[in-house]
C-alpha cells in the first residue's frame, strides 16, 4: 500500500476541499516506491508515465482524477464537473437556503426513515442536524446550529444567523454539502435518469428518498452497478488442477487449503515402500535354496545384494518424502497465491486491488476490454477470464 502524505502543519489542521491539494514534490517518492514493486512488463513504462503525468506537482486531486479518467476511458462520453465551481455552487444557493430554514427537517425524514429500514437493513449514513459545511480560512468545517446562530465544529469560531443566511446569497461558494444532501444536490442540478450504485450506496439512497420529495425532485432509478473477479490463466489453471471454486475460496481459503494438503498427502510412503521392500527381500529369500545347492559361497554374495538394495529402497524413500513434502509447500503456496489475487484480504478484487495491477500486465486497453466483458444487466457476480 502507497500513500501520498500531505504536508501539515499539525496533525489537526483542516486542509478544506481534498479535490484542491495540490500535489508537491513528495509524490515522486510514491511513484518511486510503485516503480519498485511493479513487475517488469512492456507496458510498465507507459503506466508510470501515465501516472506521473497525471499526478504531478502542481496538479490537484481534482484535475489529475479527470487527466486519468479521460486518457483511460478515452471516447466512452464522461463529462466531469467541478463541486466547488462558484457557478455550480450559485445553483444550488435555494438548496443550501432550504437546508439553514428548515433546520433539522431533512434529518429528522432521514432519521425517520432509517428507522423504518432498519428492521430489514443496516442505514449507511447518518444525518447531521445541519447537513452543511462551511469553508473558512483554507478549511472545511461542519456548520452546527446554536441558539445565536452557527459554530464551526472542531474551532472556537461563531458565526451569527444573519451572517450566513447573507453568504448563502452572495458567496454559495463559501458551503458544500454532506454526504447526506450529495445525491440530492446532484440531482437538483442534473436531473438524473438512472444512478448506478454499488451495495451500499443502493440502501443509502433508500434512506434519502424523503428527502426527494421534500425538494420536489424526482428519485433516479437505482440501477446495480456490475461486480466482478478477473481470473487469470494461471490462477485459473491452478483452480483446475486441484478441482477448486472460486466459490471455495470466497467461502474460507483455509478449508481448501486442508483439501488440497490432504489430496497431497494422501499417498502413504510408508506403506508404499514397506510393501515393496519386504517384496524384494522374500523375493532374494526364495533365491536362497538354489544358491546352496549351485554354490555355498554364494550365499554371501546374496546378503550383500541384499543389503544394498535395503539401502537403496530406504534412499529412494527419503527423496520421495522430501519431494512430496515440496509439493505440500508449493501447492499450499499455490493456493495462498491465487486466493490473495482472487479474493484479497477476504474481499472482493474491486474493493482491493488498485488497477495499476492489471494496467501494468495487460496494458492500457485493459478496461476497454473489460468494458466489452462485462455484462451490465446479470445482476449477479461475474467471473470474468482473461
Amino acid at each position: 500500500e502507497f500513500r501520498y502524505e500531505l504536508k501539515r502543519s499539525s496533525d489537526e489542521q483542516n486542509l478544506g476541499a481534498v479535490g484542491k491539494i495540490e500535489f508537491d514534490d513528495t509524490i515522486e517518492s510514491l511513484f518511486g516506491s510503485l516503480d519498485e514493486s511493479l513487475i517488469q512488463t512492456e507496458f510498465k513504462p507507459k503506466v508510470l508515465e501515465l501516472f506521473r503525468t497525471a499526478y504531478q506537482k502542481g496538479m490537484t486531486f481534482n484535475r489529475a482524477f479527470a487527466h486519468l479518467m479521460n486518457v483511460l476511458l478515452e471516447n466512452s462520453g464522461l463529462v466531469f464537473l467541478d463541486p466547488n465551481d462558484k457557478e455550480v455552487k450559485q445553483l444550488l444557493a435555494p438548496l443550501f437556503a432550504m437546508e439553514l430554514a428548515e433546520t433539522p427537517k431533512f434529518c429528522k425524514l432521514v432519521i425517520d426513515q432509517s428507522a423504518e429500514l432498519e428492521r430489514q437493513y443496516h442505514a449507511q449514513v447518518k444525518p447531521k442536524s445541519l447537513n452543511l459545511f462551511f469553508f473558512h480560512h483554507g478549511g472545511r468545517y461542519l456548520l452546527e446550529p446554536r441558539p445565536d446562530g452557527y459554530s464551526l465544529k472542531g474551532t472556537r469560531q461563531h458565526l451569527t444567523k444573519e451572517f450566513v443566511e447573507e453568504a448563502v446569497k452572495t458567496s454559495p461558494e463559501l458551503f458544500s454539502s454532506n454526504v447526506v444532501l450529495r445525491p440530492i444536490c446532484q440531482d437538483w442540478l442534473l436531473p438524473t435518469v438512472a444512478y448506478v450504485a454499488g451495495p451500499a450506496e443502493v440502501a443509502y439512497f433508500a434512506q434519502l428518498k424523503p428527502l426527494y420529495d421534500a425538494v420536489n425532485i424526482p428519485v433516479p432509478i437505482i440501477y446495480p452497478r456490475a461486480s466482478a473477479t478477473i481470473l487469470e490463466e494461471k490462477a485459473g489453471k491452478v483452480l483446475e488442477r486441484f478441482s477448486i471454486s472460486l466459490v471455495d475460496l470466497f467461502r474460507d481459503v483455509e478449508i481448501v487449503k486442508q483439501k488440497v494438503a490432504g489430496e497431497v498427502a494422501e499417498l502413504n510412503l510408508d506403506e508404499v515402500f514397506g510393501g515393496t521392500l519386504l517384496s524384494i527381500q522374500e523375493a532374494l529369500e526364495e533365491i536362497a535354496p538354489v544358491l546352496q545347492t549351485i554354490d555355498p559361497t554364494l550365499l554371501g554374495a546374496l546378503e550383500n545384494v541384499s543389503k544394498k538394495t535395503t539401502v537403496n529402497v530406504e534412499g529412494l524413500k527419503e527423496r520421495a518424502v522430501a519431494a512430496q513434502k515440496r509439493q505440500h509447500e508449493v501447492s499450499l503456496r499455490q493456493i495462498e497465491k491465487v486466493a490473495n489475487l482472487v479474493f484479497p484480504q477476504s474481499n472482493f478484487q474491486e474493493r482491493e486491488l488498485n488497477v495499476v495491477y492489471f494496467l501494468n500486465k495487460y496494458g492500457l486497453e485493459f478496461l476497454r476490454w473489460l468494458y466489452g466483458e462485462l455484462k451490465i444487466d446479470l445482476f449477479k457476480h461475474q467471473v470474468i477470464r482473461l
